[in-house]
This record gives structure tokens, sequence and C-alpha cells, in this order.
């Protein structure tokens, strides 16, 4: 009765194209394959500053806003840049929100009523979006092109508060894009690492 079963043991083994004896391997599994794409997204801030004088409609107010009070007169801020390359080619594109305020004190007459102070408010953003091509790279050297373009938009108001009455707002807005070109190049000194190269940009337009 054993030996009725042996061609039926064999028959199975040979399906399964093992032999006796022989210790079953794990079937090998295939490298996923690389789409050549990369993305990458990072958040970022910066400060900045204001001076000059703003008039809209019958208001007027010198806007200043210095460095260090860039934080108390920032209300929203928000920054972000995003890429995705694939071989030598990459989108770019940078968004940057800001909204500031400031209340100025003002002493005059508008309309013959007493100007107590003026409050300034002011909400930009800047969408930059910006095509690369890597012209060529090397160990130690790197040159990228880059055409695209930039809209900027801001809304400014003024509100007139006065010593009695009704208080006095206006506003102006406006939107436009310019077309941009650069060139930018990494080279790397004589002893240093490529760790240590220092980009530097050249606009073009």
């Amino acid at each position: 009765m054993k030996t009725a079963f042996i061609p039926i043991i064999a028959s199975l083994l040979a399906a399964t194209g093992l032999d006796a004896g022989t210790t079953a391997m794990p079937a090998e599994i295939p490298a996923p394959v690389e789409s050549g794409w990369g993305f990458r997204i990072a958040p970022y801030g910066w400060l900045t500053a204001i001076d000059g004088d703003l008039t809209v409609g019958p208001l007027n107010a010198p806007v200043d806003i210095s460095l260090s009070d860039t934080l108390d007169k920032l209300d929203t801020a928000f920054m972000i840049v995003a890429e995705a390359s694939k071989g030598p080619w990459s989108l770019t594109t940078d968004f940057v929100y800001a909204d500031f305020s400031n209340r100025i004190p003002r002493d005059g007459l508008i309309g013959g009523r007493v100007l107590r102070a003026v409050e300034f408010e002011d909400t930009q953003w800047v969408l930059t979006q910006t095509l690369g091509y890597r012209v060529f790279e090397t160990e130690d050297h790197r040159m990228d092109v880059f055409a695209g373009a930039r809209f900027t938009s801001f809304d400014s108001t003024l509100t007139g508060r006065f010593l009695l009455g009704r208080n006095l707002q206006s506003s102006v807005d406006d939107t436009w894009g310019i077309p941009s070109s650069a060139c930018a190049a990494s080279p790397s000194w004589a002893g240093a690492s490529s760790a240590a190269t220092m980009p530097t940009s050249v606009a073009l337009a």
C-alpha cells in the first residue's frame, strides 16, 4: 500500500518543479520600477519691511513697519514651495500670503470732522510658477535655466477714526502678472566638497 503513493508524490514534485530532498526557495520579488519623478514640498518664512505713505481716497497715512515690528503687525502669513521634477525638467510653484494691520494716530480735519487715528490693513499674495531645465551637470558643477510668470495681488484699506460721527473707509486693490526668466549655477571651488557648494542666480528678465 505504501508504494502506491510514490508515483503520486513524484508527480506533485514534478508539477511544482521540485525534486525529492530539495528545499523550497521563496519566489524572487521583482524590484519596483522607478518612475523617475521626484517631489518636494517645504513651508518657509521670511520677514519684510514696509515704508512709505499710503493715500486711499481722502485718507492718507504714513506706513512704517520695520523688520522688528513685522511680527507685531502681522496677522496671517503662509508661505510654501512645491516642486516636481523628472530628468532634467522641473516644475516649481511658490506661494506667499501675508496680511498686515496697523493703527496710526493722526490729528487733522477731514470734511470738517476731527480725525483721531487711521487704521491700515493690507493683504498680499504672490504666486510664482516656474519651469526649469538642467542644461548640464558634472560632479562639481551644474547649471539650470528657468522661465515662468509671477502673479501679485494686493488689497489695501484705510479706515479713518473720527472724534465724532461715522468712520470713513477707503480701499484700493490690484492684480497683475509679469513673465520672468533666470539662470542659476552651482559652482564648487577647488578643494571644496559638493556639500559646500553655494548656488548663485542671475536674473535675465
